[in-house]
C-alpha cells in the first residue's frame, strides 16, 4: 500500500505536528456551522477524514463521538424565551407543547415554535463555573489573597476604591466579576450576529484571567438583542450570588465553603454601552452617557455627523433621576 511506503520519520513529523482531538472538532463544528450541513454529509465527511488519517485519534470516528465532548456543556444551557412580536421576555420552559403568553403583548407561542423560529437566547448559569474554577482550576487559594497593593498607587481593578470598600465591609469570603457584551459577527458577508455575555473573576491574578474567561449567555440574530430581556436571567442569578453565594468543596481538605459573588463592573465599547444604559446612541441627540450635552448635527461629506462642541456653559450632569426614568427634561 501507499501508506507502507511513506518514510516513518515523515509519519512521525505528520503526527507530531497534527491537531489534537480538541482543535479538530472545533475545526470540524466550525465547518460544520459555515456551510450548515445536514447529519447525513457530516458522518460521510468524517468517515473520508478518517481514512486519510488512520494513524491518528484526532479525528471523531463519527457524528455521536463529534458531539460527546458537548454533552457534558450543553446539559447546563438554559433556552429563554422571547416575544416574536415586541422582543419582550416571555420565559423559559424544558416541555416543548407548552404554550407561553407575552405580558407586554398579549401575543402566544409554543416553546416548538419559539425553537423552531429562533426566538429564544442561552443562559448558561455562572454558579457552575465558579464552582469548577475553584474547584478543579488550582484556583481554590488564589482567589482570596487579592493584593491590596501599594497605597495611591492603582495596578489593578482590586486596587480600587469600590473595590476596597465591598473588601472591607464584607464579613465572609468573596468574589468579584467584571462583566462586557458585544457583537460579533458570525460570517463577514453575513447580517447576523453572535452577542456573548462574557465574565472574568477579579480575583483571579491578571496573567491568568483569561484562561479563565466565563461565558454566560448568548443571542444570535439578525438584529441587536433586548438588553432588557437578554440580561434578566443574568442580573436574577447575579442579584442571588451577591445575596445568598454558594458553597463549593476545598479540594485540598474537603472541607465545604461558603463565598458569595458580587458583579462589580461592566465594560463596554461605545455601541454596546448605550444598548445595556438604555441610552441613545452615541450619535444621537442627548447621546453623552456623563452629561445634558444635546449635540448638533453638521455635514460631513455627503452626509452629516453629530458634534459635541464645548459650549459656554458647562451641560448638566447625569444623575440618578436621568439615569433610572430618563425624564431629563423636567425640571430643567
Amino acid at each position: 500500500m501507499v501508506q507502507d511506503n511513506v518514510p516513518q520519520e515523515v509519519d512521525d513529523v505528520h503526527s507530531s505536528h497534527g491537531l489534537t482531538e480538541e482543535q479538530s472538532i472545533i475545526s470540524i463544528l466550525s465547518f460544520r456551522l459555515r456551510h450548515n450541513t445536514t447529519g447525513v454529509l457530516m458522518e460521510d465527511l468524517l468517515k473520508l477524514l478518517k481514512l486519510h488519517s488512520a494513524r491518528t485519534s484526532a479525528v471523531p470516528t463519527s457524528k455521536y463521538f463529534l458531539e460527546k465532548p458537548l454533552a457534558g456543556i450543553t446539559h447546563q444551557f438554559e433556552r429563554h424565551h422571547y416575544c416574536r412580536v415586541c422582543t419582550k421576555y416571555i420565559g423559559s420552559s424544558q416541555s416543548l407543547e407548552e404554550t407561553l403568553k407575552c405580558v407586554s403583548c398579549s401575543s402566544f407561542m409554543t416553546v416548538k415554535d419559539s425553537l423552531q423560529e429562533r426566538h429564544f437566547f442561552i443562559h448558561i448559569p455562572l454558579k457552575d463555573q465558579l464552582k469548577d474554577i475553584l474547584e478543579n482550576q488550582g484556583m481554590h487559594d488564589l482567589c482570596f489573597c487579592a493584593d491590596a497593593g501599594t497605597k495611591h498607587v492603582i495596578n489593578d481593578i482590586c486596587d480600587g476604591t469600590l473595590y476596597q470598600t465591598l473588601k472591607n465591609n464584607s464579613k465572609e469570603d468573596f468574589l468579584s466579576l467584571t462583566f462586557n457584551c458585544d457583537g460579533v459577527p458570525v460570517f463577514q458577508s453575513s447580517k447576523f450576529s453572535i452577542w456573548p455575555i462574557l465574565c472574568c473573576v477579579n480575583e483571579i491574578p491578571p496573567e491568568s484571567r483569561d484562561k479563565h474567561i466565563l461565558l454566560c449567555g448568548l443571542w444570535f440574530g439578525s438584529k441587536k438583542p433586548d438588553m432588557s430581556c437578554f440580561f434578566k436571567p443574568f442580573v436574577e442569578e447575579c442579584a442571588n450570588l451577591s445575596q445568598a453565594g454558594f458553597e463549593w468543596q476545598h479540594p485540598s481538605d474537603q472541607s465545604l465553603r461558603h463565598i458569595k459573588v458580587h458583579t462589580l463592573c461592566c465594560v463596554c465599547d461605545a455601541v454596546a454601552r448605550p444598548l445595556l444604559q438604555n441610552f441613545k446612541q452615541f450619535n444621537g441627540e442627548y447621546g453623552c452617557g456623563v452629561c445634558l450635552h444635546p449635540g448638533m448635527q453638521t455635514r460631513k461629506g455627503k452626509g452629516s455627523t453629530r458634534v459635541y462642541a464645548c459650549p459656554d456653559e458647562k451641560p448638566i450632569d447625569r444623575n440618578y433621576k436621568t439615569t433610572i426614568y430618563g425624564d431629563f427634561m423636567d425640571g430643567f
